[in-house]
């Protein structure tokens, strides 16, 4: 290889790219997203049930403000079969609600100040009995939990109705890690608010980013007995999310997926 600066000698540049199996991963880019009616949608996912969980897990998630209306509302549900449950409530007037059996913890309400269309970007990760909350790359409140919160999972769901209220926000970039999600993850993951994918894989259980549903199977062995349309799980773990009262059409008006 001949480098000459003198200008009359054509240089030749290696090629570091994909020729040296070097290929760089593609731009993030959110794509669609989960836009719930209001009314009664929600997600489960069947897998996820009757699995354990360990003493660190996390999950991190996108939604954007459809109203800044107060009571409309978005939730996530975990139940355990020892009767703990794990329940994040998010609202359009910004505040944050973590709920553990009969205790509703107010995350440093507002989280952020926003307005409709804006999207805020959520990180909860447990780790030896912390509950840690990221919104927007900073961290929001660290509350003690109760070690029972390493049970088994009973009911796992995404925007189910609850005290009255249905989800009412978009949800994109749903992930659930059997690790801790630390603020440096969530940071990197925010990316000034233009998102990016997870900086780390590793424990990795779910990763539903919603662009369209498909043929799945839920079954827990994965041997074609129950199928389904749903939205993958793109993490490789067969997570799939199963959807309830909603419009799984393209062709429709109301279908349930739209750009974020």
């Amino acid at each position: 290889m001949t480098n000459n600066s003198d200008g009359l000698t054509p240089t030749l540049r290696p090629q570091l790219g994909v020729g040296w199996n070097r290929a760089l991963p593609a731009a993030f880019g959110f794509g669609n997203c989960w836009t719930p009616d209001g009314v009664n949608d929600y997600f489960t996912v069947p897998r996820l049930l009757t699995t354990s969980v360990p003493n660190e897990w996390s999950f991190e998630f996108w939604f954007k403000l459809n109203t800044i209306t107060a009571n409309q509302k978005g939730h996530i549900n975990i139940v355990f079969v020892n009767g703990q449950y794990l329940r994040i409530h998010y609202e359009a007037m910004l505040n944050l609600y973590v709920s553990v059996g009969a205790t509703a913890y107010l995350i440093n309400t507002p989280m952020v100040t926003g307005s409709v269309g804006d999207r805020v970007f959520i990180s909860v990760a447990l780790k030896s009995g912390i509950l840690n909350v990221y919104c927007n790359g900073l961290l929001k409140s660290s509350i003690s939990m109760p070690t029972t919160l390493t049970s088994t999972i009973s009911t796992f769901e995404i925007g189910r109705l609850f005290n009255g209220s249905p989800a009412f926000h978009s949800v994109d970039e749903f992930r659930y890690y059997h690790r801790e999600v630390t603020f440096e993850d969530h940071f990197v993951s925010y990316n000034s608010g233009i998102g990016n994918n997870p900086a780390r894989t590793e424990g990795l259980r779910c990763w539903l980013t919603f662009e369209n549903f498909e043929s799945l199977d839920f079954s827990q062995v994965q041997d074609g007995s129950d199928m389904g349309i749903g939205i993958m799980d793109v993490s490789g773990m067969s997570n799939h999310a199963k959807p309830f009262n909603m419009d799984t059409n393209p062709a429709s008006p109301t279908y349930v997926l739209k750009p974020f």
